[in-house]
């Protein structure tokens, strides 16, 4: 997978895809460019993290969110360090919302490793999920490296 670099700002978050150096098909999460999705589309696995980027504030906002869906779950071995996100339907409904069930799973050692899970969250589950998602792209990039050294890098992947 591709690492791509950007800086958003408050004057560029409203841009295409395209302007992030990601695909035109990619999904622009955080800012949020469409409607969130709620479950995992039919005819796919997962949705594929493709960047994240956390603003260098002491709350470290989101400031972009992005990925894909992929139409079906890939060998975790050639994949190594890929996130992914699959949404399904709320087991714990509640009588103001239809929620959204979330795991988020990254390929490690030849597998796919579940590194989080969250129940019943609104559309704003992209808020929820995004720091854990960069804090797991951080570990893997940067290993045993010294967190000095991460906090300097980008989160992007």
């Amino acid at each position: 997978m591709k690492n791509y670099a950007f800086n958003a700002t408050p004057d560029n978050h409203h841009l295409p895809p395209s302007h992030w150096g990601l695909s035109p098909d990619a999904i622009i999460l955080i800012p949020s460019t469409t409607t969130t999705p709620m479950r995992t589309p039919d005819n796919t696995w997962a949705f594929l993290v493709l960047a994240v980027d956390l603003h260098a504030t002491p709350d470290q906002d989101v400031a972009l969110f992005a990925g894909t869906w992929l139409p079906e779950k890939p060998p975790a071995a050639a994949h190594d360090g890929d996130t992914v996100i699959t949404l399904t339907e709320s087991k714990r409904p509640t009588q103001l919302h239809d929620g959204v069930d979330i795991e988020v799973l990254v390929a490690h050692d030849g597998q796919w490793q579940l590194a989080g899970t969250w129940q019943n969250l609104t559309n704003t589950w992209p808020l929820a999920v995004a720091k854990t998602v960069a804090t797991t792209i951080r570990l893997h990039q940067y290993g045993h490296a010294p967190m000095e050294a991460a906090e300097t890098s980008p989160t992007h992947i």
